[in-house]
């Protein structure tokens, strides 16, 4: 019985162990997803001062 409840503890161990994995991967997916928005949303942003310059040169 004592070992049922050991198997039952690590059991849980690994289990909370690969949730823990599985959120700090998807924290980094998150993360990278956020710069790479991020990073369009400048790059938009430069785009349209380099319009708005070259319609004022017009």
């Amino acid at each position: 019985m004592a070992g049922e409840h050991e198997n039952h503890d690590n059991y849980n161990v690994n289990t909370l162990q690969a949730a823990v994995v599985e959120i700090r991967r998807l924290q980094t997916q998150i993360a990278a997803i956020e710069a790479e928005r991020t990073n369009e949303k400048e790059k938009a942003k430069l785009i349209l001062e380099e319009e708005e310059g070259e319609g004022v040169m017009d």
